[in-house]
């Protein structure tokens, strides 16, 4: 009785034991809840400071565009004539010497000078046009310099030129003494990229047989609202993710508000750093313009091109009535563009590889503007020259002083804010 009487009092007061630990383990003071309440001590928010070259760009849409643009028809002739072969193809470059098309069988040469062959030429013939005949074929390598006495003779010397010419092309040469047709040969005043498909055979009254651009295919760009920024020049750079990273330069800058051309191919309201390339099969010398130019029957006839460039009529796509655009020389991956593009014009670059830090590490004391730098426990406030900005990065540079320089580099941890836990 006594020994059963000892192990119920052990039990319960094992019992009260367990109780009273739970409860004084659940108690919390009013100074341990305070302490719990108190937010952790300060810590620094850090970025790493990288190396890069900043960009200041802006967006633009691009379409495939030309400066000017002017049609080529053959002289006029009898109302049945017939184009019975389309020799050109769209992107060719027409030029000293390229073949044009066949006007009933015959063939229809390009040659570049002022004015177009005002008759049939024969053996012994003299004047303007026989010396800028002569010139033409000078200028394609098919005859020598001549004696400036004989620049304006149709001589053997013209009709051998000739003949090779000819054979280039797999025509049956002109005999001495055979006429040579003026219906042969249509002269331009500036060699030109073919724009868009050229037509096809029939009638020559059906209309032109191409419409060229003296200035050649390029990227044509404007800001994609419609309006390109003013900061826009040439020699800047493009870059359109479609085609890769590959930065193409900017050649011109095109005012499509300029007054519309009549007469000649417009250059007004471009600027450009570069002569227009000729065309491969080009002469390395031209007749100078005549006042009798282009505007009679079978002269290259000048065309509105339109904002957006391209044929007559064309509405130019996405940049037709932009009031400006840039020009920009793609090379072969112009054939790669298809309809609008999206791209980004580069403004201004910082140089490569320049300390590059977020705009939240950099603050200013006594009129200099520092990074804190973050070394363990340790901060150093180091004073920097901001170099360029965008996006909200800095490209910087120590002040002089070896020490500041030896606290920055790639890598390097900087404080960009402090985080003070709970408090707002």
């Amino acid at each position: 009785m006594k020994r059963r009487g000892l192990v119920l009092f052990s039990v319960i007061l094992a019992a009260m034991v367990a109780v009273t630990w739970v409860a004084a383990s659940s108690f919390t003071t009013s100074a341990q809840k305070a302490a719990d309440a108190e937010a952790p001590p300060p810590s620094n928010l850090t970025a790493v400071i990288t190396r890069d070259q900043l960009r200041t760009t802006v967006p633009v849409n691009c379409t495939v565009g030309y400066g000017s643009t002017f049609t080529v028809q053959a002289p006029a002739a009898e109302d049945r004539s017939q184009y019975t072969k389309i020799a050109v193809t769209s992107h060719e470059d027409i030029g000293q010497g390229s073949l044009l098309a066949e006007v009933n069988g015959k063939p229809l040469f390009a040659m570049v000078g002022g004015f177009e062959l005002y008759r049939d030429l024969r053996a012994e013939d003299r004047g303007p046009d026989a010396r800028q005949l002569n010139d033409s074929l000078i200028a394609l390598g098919f005859q020598g310099p001549r004696a400036p006495a004989d620049r304006d003779l149709i001589d053997g010397h013209t009709f051998e030129a000739l003949g090779r010419l000819y054979k280039q092309f797999g025509y049956e040469p002109i005999g001495e003494k055979d006429t040579i047709p003026a219906s042969s040969f249509l002269y331009l005043e500036h060699p030109g990229t073919v724009v868009g498909e050229p037509r096809s055979t029939g009638p020559v009254s059906r209309g032109p047989i191409a419409t060229l651009s003296p200035d050649g295919a390029r990227l044509e760009c404007t800001g994609s609202g419609g309006q390109l920024t003013p900061e826009a020049s040439v020699g800047q750079r493009v870059t359109v993710p479609s085609l890769g990273t590959t930065e193409y330069a900017v050649t011109g800058v095109k005012d499509n508000q300029a007054s519309q051309q009549t007469g000649r191919p417009d250059q007004q309201g471009i600027s450009s750093k570069d002569q227009r390339t000729p065309a491969p099969n080009s002469g390395q010398h031209s007749v100078a313009d005549s006042a009798e130019g282009p505007g009679r029957t079978g002269a290259s006839r000048p065309t509105d091109s339109g904002a957006g460039g391209g044929l007559a009529g064309d509405s130019g796509g996405e940049g037709a009535g932009a009031e400006r655009a840039v020009l920009v020389d793609l090379g072969a991956d112009l054939d790669r563009i298809q309809g609008v593009v999206s791209g980004q014009l580069i403004l201004e670059e910082s140089r490569p590889r320049q300390l590059v830090v977020p705009s939240s590490g950099l603050w200013t004391k006594d009129g200099q503007t520092r990074v804190t730098v973050v070394q363990g426990q340790e901060t150093h406030d180091v004073p920097v020259r901001v170099l360029f900005s965008a996006d909200g990065r800095n490209a910087v540079e120590p002040l002089d002083g070896e020490q500041n320089r030896g606290h920055m580099d790639e890598g390097t941890t900087i404080r960009v804010g402090i985080d003070r836990g709970g408090d707002k």
